[in-house]
């Protein structure tokens, strides 16, 4: 079995800039990005990395989990 690669820029991009507004739409705005292709990236490096790193039920604003913290 294989490792889960390696994120690329933008992924992490993405990620930092959602850690860093506290929102998603608020990364979109920042990175000129709709909500959508934020959420999309998001989405495939969580299933890149096979974790979840943000915690989405219940709240307005995504939290980190303890592997995003990681």
């Amino acid at each position: 079995m294989t490792g889960p690669g390696t994120p690329t820029f933008d992924q992490l991009r993405l990620f930092l800039t959602v850690v860093e507004t506290g929102s998603f739409a608020a990364a979109g705005r920042k990175l000129n990005r709709a909500v959508s292709v934020v959420s999309y990236g998001i989405g495939n490096l969580e299933a890149q990395l096979g974790v979840t790193l943000f915690e989405r039920e219940g709240t307005r604003r995504p939290k980190l989990t303890a592997a995003g913290e990681a």
